[in-house]
């Protein structure tokens, strides 16, 4: 169980993958969304101006022009998350516990993961990852 200090710093540390998953989950949407308005169809009408305002094909991208602009600004504060973790992580001068911190903070690993690219147990891992800790300091 990390110490009070240890665990504000995982939190703070532990922002970046959430927040790329959710793009990535909003790229997903935005790629349904321009599927479904390719499969669309427009009906056309024998009254001058359609009758209707906006084409069924317009609904579908106003959606997708919506989640650009959310991707967009949910890009811009991952890339300046990942510039923050970056920066704290860069104060590790044992690049053995830089390396694991970015497997963990900015690959999301799991500790197995980890521990397998380094060549290490998972135990070891988890002690190192406790000693990077320990070596970091976070300014909010």
């Amino acid at each position: 169980m990390p110490t009070p200090e240890n665990a504000e710093k995982i939190k703070y540390l532990s922002r970046y993958i959430p927040l790329s998953g959710r793009i990535n989950r909003m790229l997903e949407e935005q790629y349904r969304w321009k599927c479904l308005a390719m499969k669309v169809t427009q009906n056309f009408s024998p009254t001058p101006g359609g009758g209707e305002s906006g084409s069924p094909i317009e609904r579908p991208m106003d959606k997708v022009d919506e989640l650009e602009r959310k991707i967009t600004q949910a890009i811009d504060e991952l890339a300046d998350i990942r510039m923050e973790i970056e920066a704290v992580l860069g104060q590790l001068e044992d690049d053995t516990l830089r390396e694991l911190m970015e497997y963990r903070y900015i690959d999301g690993l799991t500790w197995e993961q980890i521990a397998e690219k380094m060549h290490y147990g998972r135990e070891w891992t988890c002690r190192l990852h406790g000693k990077a800790l320990l070596k970091i300091t976070i300014s909010h």
